[in-house]
């Protein structure tokens, strides 16, 4: 029997009530780490998961500072895949590359997270659950000024940094559940609430992703470093859902990936795809700008 880890002072006090999608929100960083290792992001929203499509572009903005002296926050948001934010000259048949299965991670096929804590007569306990995941890539490579974001969408004004996704993880199963009992005075027993979520469905739990500057003009540059940390601890905007695609599915039989000069798979549905990164395939050295002088600004 697995025996439930000590919950931090911080999630205690903000699990408010008994909602999986809050304990998620509050645990999924420490179920990415012990799940999916070091690198990838897991996804912010559990009821929004389908959003992180293949070749999904999540952006980043950044609030100004008050002048009364609060600092500005970045806040980060997904607004759908590069085939339907790309400019309208760009060609998106590279966009819809079939999957390829990564087969050099290895995941607990059956992942269990417990966490529980007691103050003043108050128990909390999360407990998540994440069977089968599997992780998908694709790769393709475009030369600088041929990736160009349609600079018209109001989702794009003031981002000056994006992020595209090139890995996805699929869970077969996720379940999260929340406990709060408070002891009765004078009994022996508590007052218990629980509340449950299920999803038997493959779904996205996490995405790798890669760093792009956004020019004034909509062109991507290039790919930049970064350990995608205010991925992780900054703050997400929910997002409704996004008219230009279907929410997808986890792809279900991934045939072989296609490389420039090949045919290119039909395209059925988001689902059926998976995104890789303009530049750069997995593992391969990050791209590099050209020799000749050139000036980027962060």
């Amino acid at each position: 029997m697995t025996l439930d880890e000590p919950m931090l002072p911080q999630i205690f006090d903000k699990l408010t009530s008994c909602d999986p999608g809050l304990a998620w929100e509050l645990c999924r960083n420490f179920v990415g780490y012990q799940l999916l290792g070091n690198e990838p992001v897991t996804v912010p929203f559990l009821d929004e998961a389908y959003h992180f499509v293949p070749f999904g572009v999540v952006v980043k903005k950044s609030k100004r500072a008050t002048r009364i002296g609060g600092s500005g926050k970045s806040s980060y948001s997904i607004i759908g895949s590069l085939a339907n934010v790309t400019a309208p000259h760009v060609d998106k048949s590279p966009f819809h590359q079939r999957p390829e299965k990564v087969n050099d991670y290895q995941f607990n096929p059956k992942f269990v997270y417990r966490v529980s804590g007691m103050r003043d007569g108050v128990k909390k306990a999360i407990k998540i659950k994440v069977t089968g995941c599997e992780c998908y890539d694709v790769s393709l490579s475009m030369e600088l000024g041929k990736l160009v974001l349609d600079k018209r969408l109001p989702a794009l004004d003031g981002a000056k940094k994006l992020f595209v996704i090139f890995e996805v993880f699929y869970a077969q199963s996720v379940s999260v559940s929340v406990t709060i009992g408070e002891h009765i005075p004078g009994h022996k027993y508590m007052d218990t609430n629980n509340r449950k979520f299920t999803h038997d469905r493959r779904m996205p739990i996490g995405f790798n992703a890669q760093k792009f500057p956004l020019m004034s003009n909509g062109c991507v540059g290039f790919v930049e470093r970064s350990t995608l940390d205010g991925l992780r601890e900054g703050r997400w905007k929910r997002s409704s859902r996004l008219l230009s695609d279907p929410l997808p599915l986890a792809p279900s039989n991934p045939g072989p990936s296609h490389q420039w000069g090949n045919p290119l798979a039909a395209r059925r549905n988001p689902q059926d795809v998976l995104p890789g990164v303009p530049g750069s395939r997995r593992n391969d050295p990050l791209p590099q700008p050209p020799e000749e002088t050139s000036s980027s600004s962060g």
